[in-house]
């Protein structure tokens, strides 16, 4: 998993961030290059106060720099999570969650 905690130290770098990321998408391609590689958009922060850093705020450049990096590897980009409420899930986001728990889970 790389993403949401990884732009805490690259703070408003968008180049760093495109760097580092790409660097680990071509790592990974490399190591497996068979494998089927999903990558998530970073949830927005729907709460600034809770983690007291405003840069949390706006994710959608990150999002933006995934998502051509996707394009460019052939990997699948998974985005728009959340339902009208800004809270719940889209009941299409589940089963690639579970997938993703249970890959980590090793199952």
């Amino acid at each position: 998993y790389y993403g949401f905690n990884d732009i805490g130290h690259v703070w408003d770098d968008y180049d760093r961030f495109r760097d580092e990321y790409e660097s680990f998408i071509v790592k990974l391609k490399q190591a497996l290059p068979d494998a089927k590689i999903y990558a998530n958009s970073l949830f927005p922060v729907l709460n600034l106060d809770t983690i007291g850093n405003a840069f949390y705020a706006d994710v959608s450049p990150y999002n933006q720099i995934i998502k051509e990096i996707c394009e460019q590897y052939d990997i699948a980009y998974l985005d728009e999570y959340y339902a009208e409420d800004g809270y719940h899930f889209k009941s299409d986001f589940y089963p690639y969650w579970l997938n993703s728990m249970a890959q980590g889970a090793g199952l």
